[in-house]
């Protein structure tokens, strides 16, 4: 591969004879967080190339990944509360539904880490789960707070399918159901007023609702819609369900959309997360991915385009997954600047051939391992693998 820019080739070997600049952008890696990762590679590439210039950008999808990776970025701890759900909803377990943020520079990112609520067997216990604990966790990271500008809220682990009225409802808004009761005590719904949120909220210039890749496309309602997929989930768990039950629920989420944010519902990915991106969005937000959210918080683009070189890591990269959202990403922003990729994972079961046609130029797998095995890494073996990148690419 050449660096159109400068001319000099760039592949194994390369590095003979001249500085390299490398961007380290990885995932978490076994036990270690993203920061703590890309440190330890970049350790060890350093012991072989000492006068390479490199940089560690820490990323992350969604839940702890992207707590952690801009806790490392803002230089600030990720704060753990415990949550205090509505009285009207049968909580999930007081002692596992945790708020979750990190305040960073006029940036906060918050999100919830919560349990999957017990059902009786061959029960469906999303009729009434509540996003309540999503906006319980906005209000308590506000309060107080006068210098938030920008607000994202990771809705990871999301299980309510209310369309985010339980969120609405903990930011004080009114209608003339309950908001509390999932999607089952939406019925009939024909008044809502969001004015409380909309002033809670009214000094954020930015909100992004953060949720899974392969949901950053889904619709609120419709054949592809909330309704929909949980009819076919339900299929597929061998549980019973109502065609009737899923075509009120589908009018239900249409008549909430319409009260909320007319014309604007049918957008892609306000179907994320049971719905609960929706109800952001109608309250001003954005829909993106973690690893988007922060690519363009970094500056990520630029980064990778000065680079010479540019590593990434997951935990595993295989057929499945591929790396994860996170590789994919620094994949795809590398390959605007034709820029060489190089992953470490835990472990990799997946040819070369096959990763190039991925855009990755190697793999490199810290141990031996199969598919839904737990592979042990720690930091010496990062910083190992450093040292082995190094030389077998860049001649350190």
């Amino acid at each position: 591969m050449t660096d159109p820019a400068a001319g000099d080739p760039i592949g194994p070997t390369a590095g003979r004879g001249r500085p390299l600049r490398v961007a380290f952008v990885p995932d978490r890696i076994g036990g270690l967080s993203a920061a703590e990762a890309g440190t330890a590679l970049a350790t060890g590439w350093r012991s072989r190339r000492p006068d390479d210039e490199l940089v560690v950008v820490p990323f992350g999808a969604s839940g702890a990944g992207l707590l952690d990776a801009y806790a490392a970025l803002a230089q600030a701890p990720v704060s753990v509360a415990s949550a205090v759900p509505s009285p009207a909803v049968d909580p999930v377990s007081t002692e596992s539904t945790l708020l979750l943020e990190v305040a960073g520079p006029e940036t906060l990112l918050v999100g919830v880490d919560a349990a999957p609520r017990a059902a009786l067997p061959g029960a469906d216990p999303s009729r009434d789960a509540s996003s309540w604990a999503w906006g319980e966790a906005i209000a308590r990271a506000l309060t107080g707070r006068t210098d938030v500008r920008h607000l994202v809220v990771d809705l990871a682990g999301g299980g309510a399918r209310d369309g985010g009225a339980g969120l609405l409802g903990a930011l004080g808004a009114t209608a003339d159901v309950p908001l509390d009761r999932g999607i089952a005590g939406l019925t009939g719904i024909t008044a809502l007023d969001l004015t409380a949120p909309r002033d809670a909220l009214a000094g954020i210039e930015q909100l992004v609702a953060v949720v899974p890749a392969d949901q950053a496309d889904r619709p609120l309602f419709g054949l592809r819609g909330i309704a929909s997929l949980h009819g076919v989930a339900l299929r597929e768990q061998g549980l019973p369900w109502d065609p009737a039950d899923l075509l009120a629920a589908d009018a239900t989420l249409q008549r909430l959309a319409g009260l909320a944010s007319p014309g604007r519902a049918d957008a892609a990915g306000l179907g994320a997360c049971g719905g609960v991106a929706y109800a952001l969005a109608a309250l001003g937000a954005s829909v993106s991915t973690g690893p988007a959210w922060l690519a363009e918080l970094t500056g990520l683009e630029e980064t990778l385009a000065a680079a010479d070189v540019v590593v990434t890591g997951s935990g595993a990269y295989d057929f499945a997954h591929r790396g994860g959202e996170t590789v994919e990403t620094v994949v795809g922003l590398a390959g605007r600047a034709m820029r060489p990729v190089i992953a470490v994972a835990g472990y990799v079961t997946i040819s070369s051939r096959e990763m190039r046609a991925y855009g990755l130029d190697a793999a490199y797998a810290v141990h031996a391992g199969v598919p839904g095995e737990t592979v042990s890494v720690d930091r010496a073996d990062l910083e190992e693998m450093g040292r082995r990148v190094a030389r077998t690419w860049a001649g350190g």
